[in-house]
């Protein structure tokens, strides 16, 4: 939304975005225990509907770096862990952030509570067809997690510090098995709360140290993400449930890089996206069936490092050309035949950019809005 609360119209001149997403924060929305304030969502899904929009996704960050204070407040200290973000471009680089566990059982509980109030709101509304299931963030409604083994700074106050945040996961109880359960029952409640969407579940990895021992050695970076997607695809609510990667760059590489021979193990960095395609090949059992997310803004490449064009040595060169870099990351993202694109709102506003935004609707199968 724009300063007046309205969508952009640089958004809805861009006839290839058939659909947006409508966010709130749980710290906005959730004012105490039993207590709902819903006027900031209500106001983004009306307007998206005003602007003309064909498909809503409802996207609601219940992360940890947006738990209400209230809550965090109330829990007890052996369920809650301090880790310093180690995030250069965030408020709140070097500062310790109070984290409850994913697993404590004041803060699950209210997470789902919190799904099945929006589930009772906004599930019989035709407009929103899909919902974002999230149940291992830190910021966001993707897959992430304070993770860092090595040194954050030099910080604001002059130190450098040196932390290793998987052991002090561990340390405050962690173990794939509650991870796995909390997973799954934040998916149950998803499907059972909104029985008329599609449940889209980020995916992605986590450190050796959170995977091993509890696995064994054969086990690593996807292991996680591969029992939880295989758990929703055997679910009755398997036809709706869309595993999506969220790191798509112009250095992405095709899906075809990812079969035989060159199928990535489990300890690679590259499983997730593994994961994705086995969902979204013709040839496989859901075809199509997942989707893809830019990892940032083209548009915005010379103040992120060119980040989208996957670095200032990716396919676009150092000049990151935003042209190049969105085209070359939808042709990346085309391969995986996937049922949705999402693209950042910079790239959607961007004039020079509708054109490529409406051919990738076009090849996706889509029509244009």
């Amino acid at each position: 939304m724009d300063q007046g609360g309205t969508v952009p119209q640089a958004l809805i001149d861009n006839k290839g975005l058939v659909g947006l997403a409508a966010q709130e924060d749980w710290n906005v929305i959730q004012t105490g225990p039993d207590t709902f304030d819903w006027t900031s969502l209500d106001h983004k899904i009306f307007e998206i509907k005003v602007a003309g929009f064909k498909y809503i996704t409802l996207n609601i960050t219940a992360s940890s770096d947006k738990t209400p204070q209230w809550l965090l407040d109330s829990l007890p200290p052996e369920e809650v862990v301090y880790l310093r973000d180690a995030g250069k471009y965030h408020k709140t680089y070097c500062d310790e952030i109070k984290t409850a566990v994913y697993w404590s059982p004041a803060f699950h509980a209210a997470r789902l509570n919190l799904i099945k109030k929006a589930g009772e709101r906004y599930a019989n509304d035709p407009a929103i067809v899909a919902v974002n299931a999230q149940f291992i963030n830190h910021h966001s409604n993707d897959w992430n997690l304070l993770d860092t083994i090595g040194t954050i700074g030099p910080c604001p106050d002059g130190n450098t510090y040196t932390v290793n945040q998987p052991a002090q996961w561990i340390a405050a109880g962690w173990t794939i098995q509650k991870m796995f359960d909390v997973g799954t029952q934040i998916l149950d409640t998803t499907a059972a709360s909104f029985p008329n969407q599609s449940i889209k579940l980020p995916i992605g990895g986590l450190d050796d140290a959170l995977v091993q021992p509890f696995l064994g050695p054969t086990s690593g970076y996807g292991s996680l993400a591969k029992m939880i997607v295989d758990y929703g695809s055997a679910q009755p609510y398997a036809n709706r449930f869309y595993p999506q990667r969220n790191t798509v760059d112009a250095n992405w590489g095709v899906a075809s890089t990812l079969n035989p021979p060159n199928e990535p193990g489990i300890d690679s960095i590259r499983y997730p996206k593994l994961l994705v395609w086995n969902h979204t090949r013709p040839d496989g059992p859901t075809p199509g069936q997942g989707g893809l997310q830019m990892v940032e803004s083209a548009t915005d490449g010379s103040t992120t490092n060119c980040r989208q064009g996957g670095g200032p040595n990716g396919p676009c060169g150092p000049t990151c050309d935003p042209l190049c870099v969105l085209q070359d990351s939808l042709e990346v993202s085309l391969s995986y035949n996937p049922s949705f694109i999402e693209i950042w709102p910079d790239d959607g506003m961007n004039p020079n950019l509708y054109s490529i935004v409406e051919n990738t609707t076009l090849a996706l199968g889509g029509s244009l809005r």
